[in-house]
């Protein structure tokens, strides 16, 4: 084998991944088409950094509201209503 020939496995993975881009629609030889796979990544990662930040003030919320109301049933028996 050549210093140039790639072993038939990696041959066959590059074009496995090809046609994988191919078929999303994003061609794997135009810088463009993968600037806008990276961007459109990027996009997806802020969007679920942010629904779980929603997610987690939301749960703090309800624990809050939660000890709140306990805390102000707790108030109005020790006050004797």
């Amino acid at each position: 084998m050549s210093d140039n020939a790639k072993p038939p496995a990696d041959s066959a993975a590059h074009d496995l991944v090809q046609r994988t881009f191919l078929h999303l629609g994003i061609d794997p030889d135009d810088p463009a088409s993968l600037g806008e796979l990276r961007r459109d990544l990027a996009h997806l990662r802020v969007w679920r950094e942010s629904t779980e930040t929603v997610r987690k003030g939301g749960l703090v919320a309800a624990v809050t509201f939660v000890t709140a109301g306990l805390l102000g049933l707790i108030w109005i028996s020790v006050r004797g209503g």
